[in-house]
């Protein structure tokens, strides 16, 4: 007669791995149908003499009443194949039976669902090596620029890069620009020492670029940055083919499209600014003289000039910060020139 498993160690089965027996009913059953196969069964284990490999019992009932469900018998079971096929024939409502090595029971009863893949996740995936270093490629510079690879080369690359980046520089009118780049290439030598004599094997390719860019500030902003990114990378190996780009880019005319033209108004660097879009046959936006503020008297606005209504203008609203009406202010304002 077969040992019965003891309570506390039933208990502790639901919870932990075991080796264990696991015989499966796949076919549909009902309540009562399930009840009397697990009694047929157990009767049969309760008969059975023990032998030295004695393990727990589990059946799952594939669908009774339309539940999956593991039912663990009371008493243990002869791990022996005969045995066990003998058993299972014997009871019409199972089909199999399996020798368990580690039966886990949560694992089984409540499995974890699987994430519905999106069909990006479905698509195949490209694994790309990692960028590589300017130490993984040196080997392949000419001999002429193998000095690029030093740590102040590096540094005035990156460096010069890193200004001309952000090229063209914002509140420099063109002529701001050009002055600067003059600037640039008349100081090379003196500033970045070691990217003056990769320029000169160059061709001079890196101070022609700076020149160009001074004459045509508005160069496409493709060719620019990426010229300007592999040098600050040090990536000096394509430096030439992509200064040949831009240089063909800026001789051929092409511009930024999306660059903002500036307005006509009356100081001396948007004159500059002006000056430099017309010239290139591009539309200037007129900005209208100041009108007669609506608080103002109109007389009282003729007294002031023409060309300091802008002052005035910026006068009043000062002065209505601090609560002072604006034909107040106006009024202040004219006699404060006056008296000038």
């Amino acid at each position: 007669m077969t040992t019965r498993l003891p309570d506390d160690y039933a208990n502790s089965l639901h919870r932990m791995p075991h080796a264990a027996i696991l015989v499966t009913a796949e076919q549909p059953l009902s309540r009562e149908a399930g009840i009397a196969a697990m009694h047929s069964i157990t009767a049969r284990l309760e008969a059975a003499e023990d032998t030295d490999d004695m393990r727990p019992v589990w059946i799952k009932f594939e669908s009774i009443e339309t539940a999956r469900v593991h039912f663990l018998l009371p008493v243990f079971a002869p791990a022996e194949r005969t045995f066990l096929t003998e058993l299972v024939e014997a009871v019409p409502a199972f089909e199999r039976f399996y020798l368990v090595a580690a039966f886990d029971y949560q694992a089984r009863q409540n499995p974890k669902r699987k994430k519905r893949m999106s069909a990006a996740a479905k698509m195949p995936r490209v694994h790309c090596s990692p960028p590589r270093s300017v130490e993984d490629y040196i080997s392949e510079w000419p001999l002429k620029l193998r000095f690029l690879a030093s740590d102040e080369a590096r540094r005035e690359a990156h460096e010069l890069g890193s200004i001309y980046e952000r090229w063209p520089f914002f509140n420099f009118s063109d002529e701001d620009l050009r002055n600067a780049s003059e600037r640039k290439v008349r100081d090379f030598d003196e500033r970045y020492p070691l990217l003056a004599q990769a320029d000169r094997i160059l061709n001079g390719k890196i101070t022609r670029v700076i020149a160009e860019l001074g004459r045509h500030p508005h160069a496409p902003v493709w060719e620019r940055k990426r010229f300007w990114g592999t040098l600050k990378n040090g990536a000096f190996l394509h430096l030439e083919v992509f200064a040949d780009d831009l240089l063909a880019e800026i001789a051929a005319g092409r511009v930024d499209r999306l660059r903002n033209h500036e307005e006509r108004l009356d100081t001396a660097a948007e004159k500059h600014l002006h000056r430099d879009v017309a010239r290139k046959g591009k539309p200037v936006v007129k900005v209208t003289r100041p009108v007669c503020p609506p608080s103002v008297p109109e007389a009282l606005w003729d007294r002031v000039p023409e060309e300091r209504r802008r002052e005035a203008l910026e006068f009043a609203a000062k002065q209505l910060r601090r609560g002072v009406h604006p034909e107040q202010a106006v009024e202040e304002f004219v006699t404060t020139i006056a008296a000038c």
